[in-house]
């Protein structure tokens, strides 16, 4: 085995002093909850963006400096196709969770764009008959 990179926090939750610990362990990343970023701004720029009603823009990873002078890395899952995996008809086909998948990237954006999605695992199956398949189909 290797060491791991990053860590999913249960239900994303999480504070700062976590984050400096996970950093120190050298955990590189984590995936966190789009409501829970409150502001952003782009490196070497004075002026700081709100994001604190949930729009801060997942395909991007943010670095955080934490008081220590450690980092950590952190994603966003995307908030609107989260929520349609777990309580809409996405995995009713597996077409429809790749369509929903496809439409969060975008040609205006220069950079390469991660698509992140968290689901609670028993939503592929229990809540969502077959949601297992669509979801296997989904990824070839």
């Amino acid at each position: 085995g290797r060491p791991p990179e990053g860590m999913w926090l249960p239900e994303t939750a999480v504070d700062l002093e976590t984050l400096d610990i996970m950093a120190e362990l050298g955990i590189k990343f984590t995936i966190l909850a789009p409501r829970q970023a409150h502001k952003v701004r782009k490196i070497g720029q004075k002026s700081w963006q709100d994001v604190s009603d949930g729009r801060i823009d997942p395909t991007t990873p943010y670095r955080l400096n934490l008081a220590s002078g450690r980092t950590i890395t952190l994603f966003f899952y995307d908030g609107p196709i989260s929520r349609a995996l777990a309580f809409e008809d996405l995995l009713e086909r597996g077409e429809n969770l790749v369509a929903r998948l496809m439409s969060a990237f975008s040609e205006d954006r220069t950079w390469p764009q991660p698509v992140h999605v968290a689901t609670d695992g028993e939503t592929y199956g229990h809540h969502h008959s077959h949601g297992d398949m669509a979801l296997a189909w989904s990824f070839p």
